[in-house]
């Protein structure tokens, strides 16, 4: 566990911006922009207005929250829980080409008069392969429930359980695997989405779910395939083909800037809304997940998506930052070397800043803290883990960086070498003062300038005025001698 304070808040070009925020006010407003490492409400102002009540945009390289709008408030899933069904399939289910037998109970143990399916017969087989696109693509009730029986009998081969007590079993697979990824506020009841109202998800678990789900090759490679074939079976003569229900990948849309390349629809229920998980990258090289959920209707759900995925991929980038510059390699840690708490030296490593964040971001704009992690006793192994950077723009929380031994630290480590963190904050922050002086001093000037023409503006003004004045007094007084003189 980290300590609750922080070793030290080095600000860069911080005070800076606030100040020329504050001048800046007083002409116009300027757009803010805020994205975060995690998933707090309150710590976003929403650049983009949506329709939908909850929706996420995650970057699926970082784990980064970039948006969020009641991202933890439980809505029926729908089709969605299709993602987190076949990513349970394809981790215990290797082999593609097994053949699966559909069960009575995967064709009639469910409400087929309201629900998508392609009228797979009891007794009909198919590959592995066939059912998981059957699932993604059309979102195929009927072979979401023959999966989850293979499924289980592949990862408990020799059971004895009736197919109902599969499907149970299945269910609970796909709850624990949302646990371990960190879906805390999901509870999932079976393996199709067809309404239950003890069924329910979040947009911000989803998004984990999707995330960590194209982390899987074959999954990625099934979620944007555009459409798909599956060849007369046992009990059908003629090839049944389908399109990918997300209208995006089965179209190839795309525009110069980014391409969606992968997603679900989520069909509706009475209660679910419109639900729509989109994967989509940009030229720049970045790759983000939306989750849009409840729309109101499906035109609804993808003119949301769009617009997130607009600003996104289109008003931000994936920065690239080489943070070491910043640093000389070596930190000052307080550690425990078997008898008391001591400061040492270490020689440390740090991860790379690649995060999407607004075009004109850079490092130099960036905010941050160092913090250490507690109880780090010697001998520490070279790779320990012993603090992290959270950076900020303005003011919101957007990475972190980890900070790790580049050596092995001993109980006889040598004299401190290196300056302390507080040292080198004191340096940057008097280069900060000077920038910050400088910064005041042109709006300064700026200010003298303006208020001097103004000044020079109002003397011309006036002088003008009397001018006018005195030639109307000097032809007064010609007029009036003429008329005295006649």
């Amino acid at each position: 566990m980290k300590k609750a304070g922080t070793l030290c808040c080095i600000k860069s070009h911080g005070i800076k911006m606030r100040l020329a925020a504050f001048f800046c006010a007083i002409v116009f407003v300027m757009p803010v922009f805020s994205f975060s490492s995690q998933a707090k409400e309150g710590e976003f102002d929403l650049p983009v207005a949506i329709s939908a009540p909850a929706a996420v945009v995650m970057d699926v390289t970082t784990g980064d929250v970039l948006y969020i709008k009641d991202g933890d408030t439980p809505y029926q899933p729908a089709g969605l829980v299709k993602v987190l069904a076949v990513l349970v399939t394809l981790e215990h289910c290797p082999d593609l080409q097994a053949t699966i037998t559909f069960s009575s109970h995967a064709v009639w143990g469910f409400d087929r008069t309201k629900s998508i399916h392609l009228y797979f017969d009891v007794g009909e087989q198919i590959t592995l392969q066939d059912v998981v696109h059957a699932v993604m693509l059309k979102s195929a009730n009927e072979a979401a429930m023959a999966m989850a029986e293979f499924t289980v009998d592949t990862a408990e081969p020799g059971n004895s359980y009736q197919n109902e007590e599969k499907t149970e079993r299945f269910v609970a697979m796909m709850n624990a695997k949302a646990q371990s990824i960190g879906a805390n506020h999901s509870k999932f009841t079976n393996p199709h989405g067809l309404q239950d109202d003890a069924q329910y998800t979040t947009a911000h678990d989803m998004a984990l779910i999707m995330a960590y789900a194209l982390k899987n090759q074959t999954f990625a490679a099934i979620t944007k395939t555009r459409s798909y074939s599956i060849p007369p079976t046992n009990k059908r003569g003629q090839t049944c083909h389908f399109n990918n229900g997300h209208n995006w990948i089965q179209k190839g849309t795309g525009t110069k800037e980014y391409k969606a390349i992968g997603g679900h629809q989520g069909r509706e229920t009475a209660q679910s809304g419109f639900n729509l998980i989109t994967y989509a990258q940009n030229s720049d090289g970045a790759n983000v997940v939306s989750v849009v959920m409840k729309a109101s209707s499906e035109p609804k759900v993808y003119e949301d998506t769009k617009a997130l995925m607009a600003y996104y991929l289109t008003v931000c980038t994936r920065l690239y930052m080489d943070v070491s510059v910043l640093f000389a390699g070596k930190h000052q840690i307080t550690v425990f070397d078997g008898k008391e708490s001591v400061v040492r030296t270490a020689s440390v490593e740090y991860e790379p800043i690649a995060h999407i964040m607004p075009k004109e971001a850079t490092l130099k704009k960036l905010t941050y803290t160092v913090t250490q992690e507690d109880n780090l006793v010697l001998p520490l192994e070279e790779g320990t883990k012993i603090g992290i950077i959270t950076w900020y723009y303005k003011g919101k929380r957007v990475a972190d960086t980890h900070l790790y031994t580049a050596a092995h630290m001993t109980v006889a480590e040598a004299e401190n070498t290196a300056p302390p963190l507080d040292e080198t904050a004191k340096k940057v922050e008097q280069r900060n003062v000077f920038s910050v002086l400088w910064g005041i001093l042109k709006w300064v000037l700026l200010i003298v300038f303006i208020l001097a023409a103004l000044a020079a503006v109002s003397v011309l003004i006036y002088i003008i005025a009397m001018r006018r004045k005195a030639r109307k007094k000097r032809d007064a007084a010609f007029w009036e001698r003429r008329n005295v003189n006649k």
